[in-house]
């Protein structure tokens, strides 16, 4: 009786242990080796201030319209894949990334922005949900009687999927055979956004052409050592932007070599070029020849307005010049310059202009850099209220305060002309 009391004992201090050990080892597991999270499926975040109400027009600057559309830390936890992206495509401030110099930056600025986002891009599964969505996109599903904004807003929704299939962090979670299928599905969708240019144009088919070029990239080895050869191909993979045809048709080739070659009607193209500063500094820039689609630029329109209320549109959507050329270079609405950073910064290292600070008096139209995000503006006189004029990317100029915009306004610098 004393033997089999005894054995009980130890068996049971021996299971105690067994658990400690069990609890503490799940400790320091990995969060990708865990087990799958249990996520509910109460459907997408809805979003309790949107663009369009009284509360959202409440808002006086982009801080406010962040934080107003963060997720609850618990809400996201629970959350299915398939419901976080939901949320995530249904972002208000989503389309902000097309106010930046390139779209790759302007969607790292909106990943950095949304935690709805950071979690998305953290998920295990965020590929195999996307490629279903992307899966069941058609480009021709264009109806007849929709309007200008309404097909551009279908083209942005296609760009929205596009730019999160083209993260490293989500092409990285599929197997290969889904890869294989994410490359078919950009074929088809290129071919068919081709059918429709006067919906897509150019910059619709260089956003399918970024997925289908990184999935390429990471699977062949001789398409790695051919953009290792060229600059243009090089920079169109980092950041999204500026692909002439030639490097489209490169890029089509390489992922389907037995396809005939491709045309996308473009007579031009955009090409690099030099500009200068008041005291003669050359600036390379680009100069833009092709025009945002009408579908674009009514949905682009669109949506400053409705989300950026409080800002007056003074010009429509527009792809050929951005903040730095604005600012710097030339406000004649006819302008078709780039100017990419760190370009901007010649006018004021070369002397061109001097940066304002105590004890200068101040000046009118001074030039305006936001130190922290990678903008240009003017400083336009409006009494004892700081108003600016900027050009918001691809998106139209504005006339908005400070803190108004897509950009962090938190650091300023002023320039005046030396």
């Amino acid at each position: 009786m004393v033997h089999r009391q005894a054995a009980r004992t130890r068996f049971w201090l021996l299971g105690i242990v067994s658990l400690l050990l069990v609890a503490t080892f799940s400790q320091n597991v990995p969060a990708q080796a865990a087990a799958p999270v249990d996520r509910d499926t109460r459907g997408a975040y809805q979003f309790p201030v949107k663009p369009g109400t009284a509360e959202w027009r409440a808002l006086n600057s982009h801080d406010e319209m962040l934080k107003v559309t963060q997720v609850p830390a618990e809400t996201l936890r629970g959350m299915s894949t398939a419901d976080l992206s939901k949320t995530v495509l249904d972002y208000p401030l989503f389309m902000d990334m097309f106010a930046f110099n390139s779209i790759q930056t302007g969607f790292d600025r909106v990943a950095s922005r949304f935690n709805g986002l950071t979690a998305f891009l953290a998920r295990p599964d965020s590929g195999s949900v996307l490629l279903k969505e992307y899966q069941a996109i058609d480009p021709l599903a264009i109806k007849p009687g929709w309007s200008l904004a309404q097909q551009g807003a279908y083209d942005a929704r296609i760009t929205a999927i596009e730019m999160l299939l083209a993260q490293d962090a989500v092409r990285a979670t599929l197997t290969p055979q889904q890869q294989q299928t994410l490359l078919d599905q950009t074929i088809a969708i290129y071919r068919a956004k081709q059918q429709r240019a006067d919906v897509y144009g150019h910059t619709g088919l260089e956003r399918t052409a970024l997925v289908m070029g990184r999935v390429v990239s990471s699977q062949t080895p001789s398409f790695q050592q051919q953009i290792n050869a060229q600059i243009d191909l090089q920079e169109f993979l980092k950041t999204g932007t500026y692909a002439s045809p030639d490097v489209l048709s490169q890029i089509v080739a390489a992922a389907d070599p037995k396809a005939a070659p491709v045309t996308d009607d473009v007579r031009t193209q955009d090409y690099y070029t030099t500009v200068y500063t008041p005291y003669s500094s050359a600036v390379t820039a680009i100069a833009m020849t092709t025009e945002l689609t009408s579908s674009q630029i009514s949905s682009a329109n669109s949506y400053v307005a409705s989300v950026y209320p409080q800002a007056v549109r003074e010009t429509n959507a527009s792809r050929k010049y951005n903040c730095h050329s604005y600012a710097w270079h030339n406000q004649s609405t006819s302008n078709s310059i780039w100017i990419n950073t760190p370009g901007d910064d010649t006018y004021w290292t070369d002397g061109s202009y001097t940066r304002w600070q105590i004890p200068y008096r101040w000046f009118d139209n001074m030039k305006v850099s936001y130190v922290n995000d990678d903008h240009s503006a003017i400083d336009i006189p409006n009494g004892s209220s700081p108003l600016f004029r900027s050009k918001w990317g691809q998106y139209p100029r504005m006339r908005h305060a400070p803190s108004y915009s897509p950009y962090n306004s938190s650091y300023l610098d002023y320039f005046f002309p030396s």
